[in-house]
């Protein structure tokens, strides 16, 4: 017969180890976007980045989750520059969260038209209303 033992009680024990690791992940992964949206939601524009950075930095982070939070993220900059208490734009790089949006979110329409499409043209419209051109922010608008 096999030897079964000692073998087989660690293959259990990493086993268990490596869904614990995911588990831990994915529990982390869900806290961090539930408190990056909630801080967009109640327009807590600093809070949402630190979310939002913290998710980015994920190494094992979820292509979905990943959309929503660099969607999330870009919006969110755009909000923090035009904050009034004078801390905007010193935590936000509006430019650099909005190309890295717009790349990933572009790429995802492709796959996706129904899904992704409303969000690129929404960031596309607070882009050009940042840079000052409202005739091409109506036209990303309608």
């Amino acid at each position: 017969g096999e030897s079964t033992g000692p073998k087989k009680n660690y293959a259990d024990l990493e086993e268990k180890m490596t869904s614990n690791a995911v588990y831990a992940q994915r529990h982390k992964e869900t806290m961090f976007l539930n408190k990056m949206l909630q801080a967009f939601w109640l327009g807590y524009s600093q809070r949402c980045h630190h979310y939002a950075k913290k998710m980015l930095e994920m190494q094992l982070l979820g292509r979905h989750n990943k959309l929503i939070t660099l969607f999330y993220s870009a919006l969110n900059s755009f909000r923090g520059v035009k904050n009034t208490n004078g801390n905007g734009s010193k935590f936000v790089t509006v430019r650099t969260l909005y190309k890295d949006a717009l790349s990933a979110l572009r790429s995802a329409r492709e796959l996706s038209p129904w899904n992704w499409s409303n969000k690129v043209y929404l960031l596309e419209a607070e882009m050009s209303s940042f840079e000052r051109r409202p005739r091409d922010a109506e036209s990303h608008y309608a």
